[in-house]
């Protein structure tokens, strides 16, 4: 995931959601997270990816 981020950095906003029952369990977290900003706090320019990774073991 890291090289992935890494190699698409200039155009695309990876981010990794550790809890996705929390995300679609709250569509105002959903909107939130989906129509944020970039990671530099300007309005979003560039793709985004988010990865949802399942934590339970």
């Amino acid at each position: 995931m890291r090289a992935l981020a890494h190699e698409w950095r200039q155009w695309c906003q990876v981010d990794s959601v550790l809890d996705p029952e929390a995300l679609f369990g709250d569509p105002a977290y959903l909107a939130e997270v989906a129509v944020g900003e970039d990671d530099d706090g300007e309005e979003r320019t560039r793709w985004r990816l988010l990865i949802l990774e399942d934590c339970d073991t």
